[in-house]
């Protein structure tokens, strides 16, 4: 990210850091019962406001610190937060989710983009909104649209495809909106209607890597908008998804293929300062999409979205009826007030309580646990049209080639046999028995997800199709 020069004043306060004993009285934090405290961390935001950081056994639970009273914002059952290799550090800061900071050299560099700002020139601020809601309301979910999962929480019916989800957008310069659609996008096409991404359709992807703490461009290449995956070859007629050991996704070129032609921002956005979208830009954004590439499908949908009020009761009724829902969460604010400069946007896929599960949009948080005072609109589309099969997944074995549905459907094609053969970086060659052959991009998953400097990026990227590992 380039500099930003913000002329705020700032309040120093010095960090500390507790390592918890497994003699300790204190093992566990609300959050959770089970997993035993680690490591206590105190957090800071840019104008005295104090949280606390609890990293447990394979889990995380952040809290926001008022009048000595804990109360929580984020955390989750099955990974550490964004801060656990960053410990070490003088002082981490924190402005909501998806705002993870540390010092280092003068520079408060963000933990998961590497965007950075100097320590004088800030005094952001991040305090729980006070929580405009109108009811508390029994939830009735529709049994045959959700299930209950290990942690209590009530899951949409295909919640698991948000926790296995690899295959996504990065976000270099606060583009969250475009990743979360992009998501929203490959669960409608792989679960609902195969239309809602077209098969034929290649943009161009934009790769950027760091230099001296700046992304700057790698590379761009010709990318379709799904990244389609291979299964093992199965003889039964079904294949639910509990049984995908991988799912499909999207890819950068898809997200950078709406930023350059249907981008709705909050106001003119740059890469230094994001590109915020709430629900109106979401809805404007989706709807331009779809004008352009399925149009067929608009009166087939149907669009819920609101902020302020009653957004926690009516995104709960949405999750009921098996619909992931895109939360907007509230955002830090400059030192005159301004607020949901940069509002972060995920993708909810289940709820407990006054907590939500959310897919982050970032690699390796994609059950991340939400409270609910932390949100503050909501965007969600309900395809209501007739069921149209996926070819998302796929399975090859002699000369049936099957392709699979997110619904478990199984349909064959027994006149080709397709082979993918490594190519280069790109592309693999993708070759039939009957003698034709074209050239595909790579569909690449991630293994052993992790951070590389500073960056949240994956260590290892295969293609899902021919095996190719990009190298880093």
């Amino acid at each position: 990210m380039k500099k930003i020069s913000l002329l705020f004043i700032f309040l120093i306060v010095l960090p500390f850091s507790l390592i918890v004993s497994a003699n300790d009285d204190f093992n566990f934090c609300d959050f959770s019962d089970s997993k035993k405290i680690i490591v206590i961390e105190e957090l800071r935001d840019f104008s005295g406001n104090s949280f606390k950081l609890y990293e447990l056994e394979n889990g995380y639970a952040i809290y926001s610190i008022k009048e000595n009273i804990e109360i929580f914002i984020e955390g989750s059952y099955e990974s550490n937060s964004p801060y656990y290799t960053f410990l070490n550090k003088n002082q981490l800061y924190y402005l909501g989710p998806g705002n993870y900071y540390y010092l280092e050299e003068n520079k408060v560099k963000n933990i998961l983009n590497n965007e950075y700002y100097h320590l004088n020139d800030i005094s952001f601020s991040y305090e729980l909104p006070t929580v405009i809601s109108t009811f508390n309301t029994s939830s009735i979910p529709n049994e045959n649209q959700t299930l209950i999962d290990s942690n209590g929480f009530i899951q949409i019916k295909y919640g698991e495809y948000f926790n296995k989800l690899r295959d996504f957008p990065f976000n270099y310069f606060g583009d969250c909106g475009l990743v979360a659609l992009s998501i929203l996008l490959g669960y409608l096409d792989t679960f609902y209607n195969d239309d809602f991404l077209p098969d034929d359709v290649t943009a161009t992807a934009k790769h950027y890597k760091v230099v001296n703490g700046t992304y700057v461009l790698d590379y761009k290449r010709e990318e379709y908008l799904v990244s389609k995956v291979r299964e093992k070859y199965v003889e039964d007629d079904t294949y639910d998804l509990t049984r995908w050991s991988q799912v499909p996704g999207t890819t950068q070129g898809l997200k950078d293929y709406l930023f350059d032609n249907y981008l709705h921002t909050f106001f003119i956005g740059d890469d230094d300062n994001g590109y915020p979208m709430f629900n109106g830009e979401l809805k404007d954004t989706m709807h331009d999409y779809m004008k352009d590439n399925c149009p067929h499908l608009l009166n087939s949908v149907r669009i819920s979205d609101g902020q302020i009020i009653n957004t926690h009761k009516n995104t709960k009724q949405l999750l009921d009826n098996g619909i992931p829902v895109i939360l907007v969460l509230s955002s830090f604010s400059d030192s005159n007030g301004i607020k949901y400069k940069k509002g972060h946007d995920v993708v909810a896929y289940g709820y407990k309580d006054d907590k939500f599960l959310v897919h982050s949009g970032w690699y390796g948080d994609n059950a991340i646990i939400l409270s609910e005072a932390s949100i503050y609109g909501y965007y969600a589309l309900e395809y209501i049209g007739e069921h149209v099969h996926s070819k998302n997944l796929n399975m090859v074995s002699g000369h049936t080639l099957r392709y699979v549905c997110g619904c478990g459907y199984i349909q064959n094609d027994n006149q080709h046999i397709y082979y993918a053969k490594s190519y280069n970086f790109k592309q693999h060659r993708y070759s039939c028995s009957c003698g034709s052959e074209y050239f595909e991009n790579h569909s690449f998953i991630t293994i052993n997800e992790g951070v590389i400097g500073d960056e949240a990026i994956p260590k290892i990227s295969r293609c899902s199709i021919c095996g190719y590992q990009k190298p880093f």
